[in-house]
């Protein structure tokens, strides 16, 4: 690789989540709009002398290390061991180099006296694949090249065979066998782990600057953006800086997030992608069928190692926004925000962001019902929850049930004042249905795009149609001057509404 420092100031291989590691505690800030920079400077109460080098082609990008509280000398000596070890794992993962360990499998379809690294990397793909339910899939390397192929030809693959041959690769065997060392590759699967390899540099790169700066206070690893993050209990920890615009071209609405102890990726379609004529296509592809997807979601993710918080990322690209949000509540020490086309963001609950002014401390948890009716023909109800200003302009969207947009029309009033405005909601914000119920949400005081709202006064709406049923709408003023609690009676379709205000500790929104 030969990277060398372009700025300076004063082994055992991965293979399952860590459990030792608390759950990351992040301080959520006005988030608006869409990638990590690599850019971020540690917080620490002691304020440690800093070591920082940034190193320019490493992974085909930018890597910085920074080590605080040791010497200069200690610190200089761990960074270089860490760029050492990305080096070395350069070699052994890359595909874009064609003396790569993985580039030799792939030609080979076997390799004996496998390094170990490259059996653990599989070993963790196929795990992420199991627990992805098949949005994230590292067997998708002959369908990447029919892509490329088809950019550099200027002319659209054929979805037939692309899907072709991605199911094709889902149903063939990966034999490993750890002892001997052994892995075979059935045909068609060509290898291409760069949706979590990236992670897993990270992560050995960390535990290699960590094992040689003894004593350290704080350290970070970032390459491209992703990055690992520590700093000694006590301290603020390291503050990343990232934009969630959708366009990449407003900078005015970066933003960070602040991290002790953990990792942070992000996962796009805007970055990269195929030109095709006057097409773009994303360079994310769905395992399912090698297409890229409909939407172009953003995700952002942090985790307790790089490793999973890439893989995390890159299967949210392949996912609705809203059941890849519903995915990662499952998965433990692990949250998200995932950002629609549009900018209308939906986080995890544990997602936090830095503030730039005071949060307001007051938001609201609604429990709503959908009413059980003992009826021949029941379908499932189209529901709509949303906030307004006191003058009917859309605050925040926090309830979609029902993705077709033929019944979601008829939710008369929603659409009339929003669905019909902006098509990608839908397509973006909107669950599924669900079963007769008692269910909840959460405002968090910010708007759809993660802005904080300074008025005091509001009007929540609630609407629900269903299919050979009725359709019905209450409206709700609310003042958070006047955090008082709230009843509804059912009224229809709409079930008994209880509304109840939280301080800043309750949970965001979802």
């Amino acid at each position: 690789m030969g990277a060398q420092p372009t700025q300076s100031s004063t082994q055992q291989p991965i293979n399952r989540v860590s459990k030792r590691r608390h759950l990351i505690a992040l301080v959520l800030s006005a988030l608006a709009g869409a990638a990590i920079f690599p850019a971020g400077h540690c917080v620490v109460e002691k304020k440690p002398e800093l070591t920082s080098k940034t190193y320019n082609g490493v992974l085909g990008t930018s890597m910085t290390l920074a080590v605080a509280g040791v010497s200069e000398a200690v610190a200089e000596r761990a960074m270089k061991e860490a760029l050492s070890e990305v080096d070395r794992l350069d070699a052994i993962l890359s595909h874009y180099r064609s003396d790569s360990e993985v580039s030799a499998l792939n030609l080979a379809r076997s390799a004996e006296n496998a390094p170990l690294e490259l059996i653990t990397v599989i070993e963790l793909c196929e795990d992420w694949r199991a627990r992805s339910a098949g949005h994230f899939s590292c067997r998708l390397g002959s369908v990447v090249e029919q892509w490329q192929k088809a950019s550099i030809e200027n002319e659209v693959p054929n979805r037939v065979q692309i899907r072709q041959a991605a199911r094709a690769a889902n149903r063939a065997n990966i034999d490993l066998d750890v002892e001997e060392q052994l892995i075979s590759l059935e045909q068609p699967i060509q290898l291409h782990v760069s949706g979590l390899a990236k992670g897993y540099i990270i992560d050995r790169a960390f535990e290699v600057l960590q094992s040689f700066a003894k004593g350290a206070e704080a350290l970070k690893v970032d390459i491209g953006g992703d990055g690992r993050y520590w700093a000694e209990p006590g301290s603020q920890g390291w503050q990343v800086q990232i934009s969630t615009d959708p366009l990449g071209n407003d900078i005015s609405r970066n933003t960070s997030i602040t991290i002790r102890d953990g990792a942070v990726a992000a996962s796009g379609h805007r970055d990269r992608g195929y030109r095709i004529g006057r097409r773009s296509f994303s360079h994310i592809l769905q395992p399912r069928d090698g297409w890229p997807p409909h939407q172009a979601t953003m995700a952002f993710v942090v985790s307790a190692e790089a490793v999973d918080a890439d893989a995390v990322a890159t299967a949210l690209a392949t996912m609705s926004p809203t059941a890849g949000a519903d995915w990662v509540n499952k998965l433990p020490e692990t949250e998200a925000l995932v950002i629609i086309s549009s900018g209308q963001r939906i986080a995890t609950p544990g997602w936090k962001q830095d503030s730039q002014q005071p949060h307001n401390t007051t938001f609201f948890a609604l429990e709503y019902e959908i009413p059980t009716f003992s009826i021949g023909r029941y379908r499932r109800p189209y529901v709509a929850i949303w906030i307004t200003n006191k003058d009917r302009k859309l605050v925040r969207n926090l309830l979609l049930l029902g993705e077709s947009e033929r019944w979601a029309k008829e939710n008369t009033n929603w659409w009339r004042e929003v669905g019909r405005r902006d098509s990608s909601i839908l397509d973006g914000l909107a669950r599924p249905t669900r079963r007769p119920g008692h269910y909840r949400v959460v405002w968090d005081g910010r708007d759809d795009f993660g802005q904080e709202v300074t008025q005091t006064e509001f009007i929540l709406h609630i609407e629900a149609a269903r299919e050979h049923g009725d359709a019905d709408y209450v409206k709700l003023k609310i003042d958070v001057n006047d955090p008082t609690e709230r009843l509804l009676d059912p009224n229809g379709e709409i079930g008994r509404i209880h509304l109840t205000w939280a301080g800043s500790e309750s949970r965001a929104a979802y």
